[in-house]
């Protein structure tokens, strides 16, 4: 089982993109052997190049999905300059970014835009609420398990792979305001 990392990451970059022009962008990434983090950064990369852009000019950080790295990497960007929008490969991360701004007094839309990806409950209730991609983690579940079931009926069945489809969760860190 397997979910459209690329494609969703392609589409919530999109958004930031129509919301920001040719504002400064930053994404920070997962680890480097992270099979999800590498297809989020494509499908980021992909929708940066397709609006005209050069991946060149977007500031990557590296963090391991956690909130602590978020922070860290969220105090490189208040030290070196807040771009217009920090792209998170996950929550976790964007959450500790949003932890740092607030306390640097960065306005999270009004001065920088904010994304994470995952679709954890922590997203809807942080401030402000964290846009986000939402994998349907019951929905993946109930697939696994009729995968495995079929396998153990027919053990010499073709693998089966099944891509589910994820949903952008559009909040008020990435909107700016009117």
């Amino acid at each position: 089982m397997t979910v459209s990392n690329a494609e969703a990451m392609a589409e919530l970059t999109r958004h930031v993109l129509s919301q920001v022009g040719k504002g400064r962008l930053a994404f920070l990434a997962g680890p480097a052997d992270s099979p999800d983090g590498l297809q989020r950064w494509e499908g980021f990369a992909a929708a940066v190049t397709a609006a005209g852009r050069s991946v060149a000019d977007v500031a990557v950080l590296r963090g391991d999905f956690t909130r602590g790295s978020g922070r860290a990497a969220a105090r490189q960007l208040v030290d070196s300059g807040v771009p217009t929008a920090v792209v998170a490969a996950n929550d976790q991360m964007a959450l500790g970014v949003l932890d740092v701004f607030r306390d640097a007094g960065i306005g999270v839309p009004d001065e920088v835009l904010v994304t994470g990806f995952d679709g954890i409950d922590a997203a809807a209730l942080a401030h402000p609420p964290l846009t986000t991609v939402r994998q349907p983690m019951i929905d993946l579940g109930r697939a696994a398990v009729q995968v495995l079931a079929r396998r153990l009926e027919h053990t010499d069945a073709d693998p089966v792979v099944a891509r589910l489809p994820l949903q952008i969760l559009l909040r008020e860190s990435s909107r700016r305001p009117s």
